[in-house]
């Protein structure tokens, strides 16, 4: 039987994906804002520090947390939280950007098997690499760790027991 921490955290869950979906695929590959070097009015270009990138990206720093959080919670084996809220969001914080480094290796990595091994031309007539810019890798973790520790701070705001260390007999 679930309790309310657990449903609390489920119900963020789903909605954090919801949110993460919509933005990549339904608004991201629907108006093309995806493409290096697209822009919009609002939200700026892709190929820079700023645009339509920084939301998916900061979106995906609060999944990462929920995510973790839930996992703990449904797992409890798993769980690494201390009784010092301070750790807690140095560790939380570093594993969200630990997955968003090797996010971004993924990123390179298929940059240049696309070019090297399948011979693809992803810069002419436009820019079509996953990581156009150095710029664009520096901005994506940026938002990613700061998608992740806004999600810390809220939960310790709003959702404190998420915070709290079950006891085991």
């Amino acid at each position: 039987m679930e309790n309310s921490k657990t449903r609390k955290l489920t119900t963020l869950l789903v909605c954090s994906i919801i949110l993460f979906l919509i933005l990549r695929v339904g608004l991201g590959y629907t108006f093309g804002w995806f493409n290096n070097g697209s822009c919009s009015t609002y939200l700026g270009c892709v190929n820079g520090f700023f645009g339509f990138d920084i939301l998916v990206h900061f979106s995906s720093g609060i999944f990462i947390i929920i995510f973790l959080l839930w996992l703990m919670d449904r797992f409890p084996r798993l769980n690494i939280l201390h009784d010092e809220f301070w750790k807690n969001v140095i560790i939380l914080a570093a594993i969200a950007v630990f997955i968003g480094i090797s996010w971004e290796m993924w990123e390179f990595v298929l940059d240049h098997y696309r070019m090297l091994i399948l011979h693809q031309d992803l810069l002419h007539p436009m820019n079509l690499l996953m990581q156009a810019s150095n710029d664009d890798t520096m901005g994506d973790l940026t938002f990613g760790f700061l998608g992740a520790i806004s999600a810390i701070f809220s939960l310790r705001k709003f959702m404190p027991e998420v915070f709290k260390k079950e006891k085991t007999a």
